[in-house]
């Protein structure tokens, strides 16, 4: 009978891929000299490199200076043996398999109907390597209420027998040691690791790891380069998992130039700001792994809503946004089609559909035609919600806080189960004005109009002497009262709250009976840090030519402005008018005087 030469797989698995089976051919005339010394010991180091390009890391077993990326740190593998080497030299087949399959692992794939197929040979079952990859594969694709993959590495973790790594080093290396000779089944702690580099993209304040997919290792390993000759075998092996980092980034689009990305900008109360969340999409792992779901969720802290979505757009991963015209080239995808907005109040998780279901959250849900473009990529892509919000009336100001609202994104992909990446909270700033009355008696008599480039602004009274800008959403939704004209409450102190860096002009309109008007409108112009903090730099009080520095704590300017009594002669409404009455009574005065002297003269004649 004619003898069968059966090819026997070591398998190096280098990929949110199961496992890169690379094939081992073994012959009649060098099995011999291929039989592995079983009381040898083994080693396997496992580098962990941040790589987002969707690519399988291919390696050969041994360290590799082409194989470059940052190092994740802080990670860790459990390491189980799962079957052994058969080493069959006979009639019917020459080549290595194996045997001995870990029960615990039998039972799972075949409980999720992937059960390994096994070789017959002179009455014994055997496995090939690609036979059990082909299984674990099949069964990583199950799914459940716990999804094939999650259920393998669960399963690799707590196993008696598993060896736990120590974390990946600075290099995002871990090493373990003296392993028997066999096949082993490598699982990675879920979202652990983070890079030690700072190559990620501005603002990505959080960076949470997708683990990769199970590995199988053979160890030893064969060596390729000397495998057709000599068939030797490594029995230190490296290995290269490749990792996926998933972020979701999100910044502000300038005011300036309506291009520039940043963290944080200064705006008033009304006031509407663009904002970019750039959400990693790697591309699909193959294997028939499929993205089920891609939600994206922001939820707005007090002090900020949400007005409108402009865009979600769908290109290829850009490594560092620094501008929104970097986004140009991306797909820009069919709301209704390729997905819904859901809007709702703040910790609503559901987010009932409607166009005014809540200003306080909106969830961006991807439909089954934009899913199929999702696993359509096949680079590492990035989904891009451009969208408006604003400052409302209870925005925090004066204080240097910031207002802020935070992305995430809920995704799942077929075999490894729902994962949420949370990003970065870029922050919004208003300030105030205080202003201290002096010269009066009664303070709440006096009161102004505030102007900003040439248009008188509206305010709404909050309490005595306190005042927010007009909130052209809330205030005017709730048909709050607005005011033109701002006043002191008895103490003399007028607050101003919710303004931009920027220059607002004050003209005192009302004051005290028997005082009189300021002369002369007055300036104050906000200057902010730079990046914005919520801090002001300075603030400048100008009037009449002259200028003088306000006092700035925080983001609050303060200055005091004093009126003088109508008898000081000073340029201004009332006054003039009081100068005017007194002429007139003094010229009327001196007429009486006049004819009452001529008649006396008369008679005297």
């Amino acid at each position: 009978m004619r003898k069968r030469i059966l090819r026997a797989w070591a398998v190096l698995a280098a990929a949110t891929v199961l496992a890169a089976a690379l094939a081992v051919s073994a012959s009649a005339g060098n099995v011999t000299d291929s039989v592995i010394d079983r009381g040898r010991t083994c080693s396997v180091t496992l580098v962990k490199l941040r790589e987002n390009s969707g690519r399988v890391i291919e390696t050969d077993g041994k360290p590799s200076p082409a194989v470059s990326g940052e190092p994740m740190k802080g990670i860790r593998f459990s390491i189980l043996k799962i079957a052994d080497f058969a080493a069959v030299s006979g009639d019917e087949a020459v080549g290595i398999f194996f045997e001995g399959l870990d029960s615990g692992l039998s039972s799972l794939l075949t409980g999720r109907g992937a059960a390994p197929e096994k070789t017959m040979i002179g009455g014994n079952a055997y496995y090939t390597a690609e036979a059990l990859e082909e299984a674990i594969r099949a069964a990583g694709r199950s799914p459940g209420d716990v999804p094939g993959e999650a259920a393998i590495s669960s399963y690799v973790k707590t196993s008696g027998g598993a060896v736990r790594t120590a974390a990946t080093d600075g290099d995002g290396r871990t090493r373990v040691e003296g392993l028997p000779t066999g096949l082993y089944l490598i699982a990675e702690e879920e979202e652990s690791g983070s890079p030690t580099g700072s190559s990620s993209p501005e603002g990505a304040a959080e960076i949470i790891h997708v683990p990769s997919s199970p590995l199988l290792v053979c160890l030893p390993f064969t060596d390729r380069d000397t495998a057709e000759s000599a068939g030797e075998w490594l029995y230190d092996v490296t290995v290269y998992p490749k990792n996926q980092t998933v972020q979701i980034p999100k910044f502000i689009v300038s005011e300036d130039d309506g291009d520039t990305l940043k963290q944080t900008e200064d705006i008033e109360i009304g006031e509407s700001i663009r904002e970019v969340i750039a959400a990693d999409a790697p591309a699909p792992a193959g294997d028939g792994k499929v993205y089920e779901s891609y939600e994206i969720l922001d939820v707005m802290q007090q002090g900020l809503s949400f007005r409108s979505l402009d865009s979600v757009r769908l290109g290829r991963h850009v490594a560092e946004l620094k501008k929104l015209s970097d986004l140009s080239g991306f797909e820009t995808l069919r709301r209704g089609q390729d997905y819904e907005v859901l809007r709702g109040e703040r910790g609503n998780t559901a987010l009932t559909d409607g166009s005014s279901a809540g200003t306080k959250a909106f969830r961006v849900r991807f439909l089954e035609p934009g899913l199929a473009k999702l696993n359509a990529l096949e680079y590492f892509g990035q989904v891009a919600v451009v969208f408006d919000a604003y400052a409302s009336r209870d925005a925090s100001d004066g204080e240097a806080s910031a207002n802020t609202n935070k992305p995430s994104l809920t995704a799942k992909n077929t075999g490894t189960g729902r994962y949420t990446v949370s990003g970065n909270e870029p922050g919004v700033f208003l300030y105030r004005i205080r202003i201290k009355k002096k010269g009066v008696n009664n303070p709440e008599k006096v009161s102004f109009e505030i102007s900003r480039g040439g248009k008188k602004l509206g305010f709404v009274r909050e309490k005595a002497g306190l005042y927010h800008l007009f909130d052209n959403d809330l205030d005017q939704a709730e048909s709050v009262p607005v005011t033109e004209r701002v006043s002191p409450d008895s103490g003399g102190t007028l607050r101003i709250r919710g303004l931009d860096a920027d220059s607002y002009v004050f003209e005192e309109k009302t004051t005290e009976a028997g005082y009189e008007l300021l002369g002369s409108k007055f300036t104050v112009t906000l200057t902010a840090s730079s990046p914005a903090d919520g801090s002001l730099s300075s603030a400048v009080l100008s009037i009449a030519g002259r200028t003088t520095n306000a006092e700035v704590a925080g983001g609050t300017a303060s200055f005091s402005v004093e009126n003088s009594r109508a008898l000081t002669l000073r340029t201004g409404g009332s006054g003039n008018r009081r100068i005017y009455i007194a002429c007139l009574i003094f010229a009327a005065a001196a007429g009486i005087i006049y004819i009452l002297a001529a008649r006396r003269r008369k008679n005297i004649r």
